[in-house]
């Protein structure tokens, strides 16, 4: 049936994403975080939010923030709770003055604790307080 080969497809494409996953991080710690970023960027685009993840993190480290922050968006839509910390993380971080992004920041952290992470739901708390304190 077309079902069938579809399942089939789909269990493939994820095995090439975990696999690749796998030759990333075996990359990344040899040192050749070119090779890791080319494996982890092929997990993503095969729908691996972790690859998404491991992939964005990489590259804010590397200074590229724009496209890493593009790899950490798309993990956290593949419900990767690591990149909607990370996300949330980088947000708070980096708000300075800027309202919007804390308010991004706490969606990201209420989403990263919906997705199981105890440091998004801390976070989220975290705010909550800070923000109730603050209109006190």
């Amino acid at each position: 049936s077309t079902w069938g080969v579809f399942c089939f497809v789909e269990e493939v494409i994820k095995k090439m994403a975990d696999n690749d996953l796998v030759l990333g991080r075996e990359a990344q710690k040899a040192g050749n975080n070119q090779e890791a970023l080319k494996k982890y960027e092929k997990s993503c685009l095969n729908r691996n939010g972790e690859g998404c993840f491991e992939c964005g993190k990489l590259k804010v480290e590397m200074g590229k923030l724009v496209s890493g922050i593009h790899f950490l968006e798309k993990g956290c839509d593949l419900d990767d709770s690591k990149s909607c910390f990370y996300l949330g993380r980088h947000l708070t971080l980096t708000a300075g003055e800027n309202q919007q992004n804390y308010k991004a920041a706490f969606a990201f952290f209420q989403r990263a604790c919906s997705l199981g992470s105890q440091e998004g739901c801390k976070s989220a708390e975290f705010m909550a307080a800070l923000a109730s304190s603050e209109e006190k």
